[in-house]
């Protein structure tokens, strides 16, 4: 930011591709189409997948997507700990993942997030808790560039993308 001795540094490892059913402060879904050029895809005995971690990282980032839309761009979160992981199948090329994303509760300093992914009606990941700092979004990302990205994962399209899930 110039002029005001802060440094600012963003990088970009945007894995979600949409962000729908934004509730504020409680609930949003968020979709990754994974495609088999993706320079994450890995190769094992089974066959080609999306690393676990990546898998997670898409939870989180619609975690981190609904803070920041809850919070008027003020606020995004950094992760502090994760626990009640639970994997029940592999991610390939080709599949759709669908993130569905909770706030448990918040305050100004912290929230505390659970979420679910599937591949159609298969689940393949809970997140029983994650806690997350809330940081002033100025001192990881410019507002400006924070608006943009939101615009791209929230556009309009055709249909809706997540099913209700019980």
């Amino acid at each position: 930011m110039e002029g005001s001795g802060k440094r600012v540094v963003s990088m970009r490892l945007l894995l979600v591709d949409r962000l729908t059913d934004i509730i504020p402060w409680t609930s949003a879904c968020a979709t990754k189409l994974v495609s088999a050029s993706e320079d994450f895809v890995q190769a094992g005995k089974d066959g080609r997948y999306m690393p676990r971690g990546l898998v997670l990282e898409c939870a989180f980032q619609a975690a981190a997507w609904l803070i920041v839309i809850s919070s008027s761009l003020k606020l995004r979160p950094a992760i502090l700990s994760v626990s009640g992981v639970r994997w029940f199948c592999e991610v390939r090329p080709g599949d759709r993942v669908e993130s569905r994303v909770q706030i448990l509760q918040h305050d100004d300093n912290m929230a505390e997030v659970a979420g679910q992914s599937f591949v159609g009606n298969t689940k393949i990941l809970e997140v029983g808790n994650g806690l997350c700092a809330l940081l002033p979004t100025s001192e990881l990302d410019s507002p400006g560039a924070a608006e943009w990205m939101i615009k791209q994962i929230t556009r309009p399209q055709n249909g809706g993308i997540c099913a209700e899930r019980s």
